[in-house]
C-alpha cells in the first residue's frame, strides 16, 4: 500500500520564500525546564505539518517561544472538560470546527481572546470573535477519482448510485454539513438551505437514510480519507479542497467539485485556564499577519482570513485553488456555524444512530 509523504522541504522553503517568509526547519526540541512555550492541539496529518512550516517554526524563530504539539483532534473540547475536572488544563489553543466557539462557551470551556495588535478591518467576516480566531478557510465538498467514475456536478449526483457507480465515503465524527448535503441532494437550492427548521432536518435525515447503504467508509480523520483516495479504494468522497489539490500534485487522478461545497472557517479557541495565555495570544497575533497566512495558503491551499495576504500570493494556480477565490466562492454556501453550535449536541445522537445502525 502506498504511503503519503510530506511535501518536500525544498517545496516548503520555496513557498515561504515566495511570500517573504524565511524558511525554517521545525525541530521538536527537548523541553528545557522553564523554557517559554505554548501548547497547541491540532488534527495531525498534513494540516499540522503545514502549521509547522508556516506558523510554528517561524513563530519560535521570531519569539523564542517553543510550540509544544498535541493532537486532540475532534476530542479537543472533551479533553479540556476532562482536564478541568481533574484540576488543570494542559493545552492552550485548540484547532477546531467553527461551531466549537458556541459549544465551548455553553460549557464554560473557553477563555476570551483579545488580539490587540491586529487591524480588524483586514479580516473577512467571522474571523475575529471574542472567543476564537479564524485562521484559514477550507471548503468541504465532493472529491472524485476521474479515472474510475463519472464527473458529478453536485450532491444529487453523489446520491445517484446508478449513474455514478463507485465506492463512497463520508466523514463520520460530526453531523454538521451532512444535513446541508442531503438537502441539496433532495433538490433544495443552496440559497434556501438556511435556516434549518424541523421540517428540513427531518427531510435531510430521510435523504441520508437513502444513501446510507451505499457508504462504504465513514472515515474518522482526513488522513484516513486521503489514504483511501491515494490507494484508489474510494471513488467519491466528502473531502476538503486543500488536500484534494495536494493529491492532484502527487499524481493522483482526483478532482474537487466546487459546486455545492460548504465553506468553513478553521478556528483556534483558547482553553479555559490555559497555562500560557500570554504566549497563546502572541502566537495568534503572529499568525494573523499577512505573510504567515500567505505561507500557510502555499503549504496546503487553505484560504487566508487576512485579506491583505492575498496580495502576497503571486502563484495564480494557488489563488485559483483557494475557497475564497471569487469564482469558487460563488459556487459555495457558508456553513452556519452559530446554528450548528446550538444544535450539534442534540442532533449528534440521531446522526450516530443513523450511521451505526
Amino acid at each position: 500500500m502506498a504511503k503519503i509523504t510530506r511535501r518536500k522541504a525544498l517545496g516548503s522553503a520555496l513557498a515561504s520564500a515566495a511570500v517573504g517568509v524565511a524558511p525554517f526547519h521545525f525541530v521538536r526540541s527537548v523541553r528545557a525546564q522553564g523554557k517559554p512555550r505554548v501548547v497547541i492541539s491540532g488534527w495531525g496529518g498534513a494540516t499540522q505539518q503545514a502549521m509547522r512550516d508556516a506558523y510554528f517554526a517561524p513563530f519560535t524563530q521570531a519569539t523564542g517561544i517553543e510550540v509544544v504539539e498535541q493532537t486532540y483532534g475532534g476530542q479537543g473540547l472533551a479533553r479540556v472538560k476532562a482536564q478541568l475536572a481533574e484540576g488543570g488544563v494542559q493545552v492552550d489553543l485548540l484547532d477546531g470546527a467553527p461551531f466549537w466557539v458556541v459549544l465551548g462557551k455553553k460549557q464554560n470551556l473557553l477563555e476570551r481572546i483579545s488580539l490587540g495588535n491586529v487591524t480588524k478591518t483586514d479580516f473577512m467576516p467571522g474571523a475575529l470573535d471574542d472567543y476564537a480566531f479564524g485562521y484559514a478557510t477550507v471548503a468541504w465538498g465532493i472529491t472524485y477519482n476521474k479515472e474510475r467514475g463519472a464527473a458529478p456536478t453536485g450532491w444529487r449526483d453523489f446520491w445517484d448510485t446508478t449513474a455514478f457507480k463507485g465506492r463512497r465515503a463520508l466523514f463520520g465524527p460530526f453531523v454538521a454539513r451532512h444535513l446541508e448535503y442531503a438537502l441539496m441532494a433532495a433538490g433544495v437550492s443552496p440559497k434556501d438551505i438556511y435556516p434549518l427548521d424541523n421540517a428540513k432536518i427531518d427531510r435531510a435525515f430521510a435523504k441520508l437514510a437513502e444513501i446510507k447503504r451505499a457508504i462504504n467508509v465513514w472515515y474518522q480523520t482526513g488522513v484516513q480519507c486521503e489514504q483511501l483516495l491515494l490507494d484508489r479504494q474510494i471513488d467519491y468522497a466528502e473531502f476538503f479542497s486543500g488536500r484534494a489539490f495536494y493529491l492532484q500534485d502527487q499524481g493522483v487522478p482526483v478532482e474537487f467539485v466546487w459546486d455545492q461545497a460548504i465553506l468553513n472557517l478553521s478556528t483556534f479557541v483558547m482553553a479555559k485556564g490555559a497555562p500560557h495565555p500570554e504566549h497563546a495570544i502572541r502566537f495568534l497575533e503572529f499568525i494573523a499577519a499577512p505573510a504567515p497566512q500567505a505561507a500557510f495558503a502555499y503549504s496546503i491551499n487553505h484560504g487566508p482570513t487576512n485579506t491583505r495576504a492575498l496580495a502576497l500570493i503571486k502563484d495564480r494556480k494557488i489563488l485559483e485553488r483557494l475557497p475564497t477565490f471569487g469564482a469558487n466562492l460563488a459556487k459555495q454556501i457558508v456553513l452556519d456555524a452559530d446554528w450548528w453550535g446550538e444544535n450539534q449536541d442534540h442532533l449528534g445522537p440521531r446522526w450516530n444512530q443513523l450511521i451505526t445502525s
